[in-house]
């Protein structure tokens, strides 16, 4: 008899955990499903966004480049029809710098820039 109560013991802690872990999913899927409704609502709004950036700024970004440890694209200037490559390999400018020499880049139709 003891064995037989110690087994239905089991049994009801098992169960008990299983209760635990469907509560555990069915929160973890609400809460998916929030985060797939925002990335969703913020998809459109962030595309929109970076199109306009990639419009104002007039950068286009190399992305391979990224991989290797480099930032690098070019600045176009469609009124004078110029093309001014960039790369910057990362570590040997700070980010200020970098972020102003790409300003300047976009400001003054420079030439091409190397960090």
């Amino acid at each position: 008899k003891a064995e037989l109560e110690a087994m239905n013991a089991q049994v009801a802690s098992i169960e008990e955990e299983r209760r635990q872990l469907s509560e555990q999913a069915r929160e973890i899927r609400s809460r998916r499903s929030t985060v797939d409704a925002a990335v969703h609502d913020a998809l459109p709004r962030t595309k929109h966004q970076l199109g306009l950036y990639a419009h104002i700024s007039k950068i286009s970004w190399e992305a391979a480049a990224m991989h290797e440890g480099e930032v690098a694209g070019h600045v176009s200037d469609p009124k004078r029809g110029d093309v001014m490559p960039f790369a910057f390999k990362k570590g040997e400018c700070s980010d200020v710098e970098l972020a102003n020499r790409l300003w300047d880049l976009i400001d003054t139709n420079a030439t091409a820039v190397v960090c």
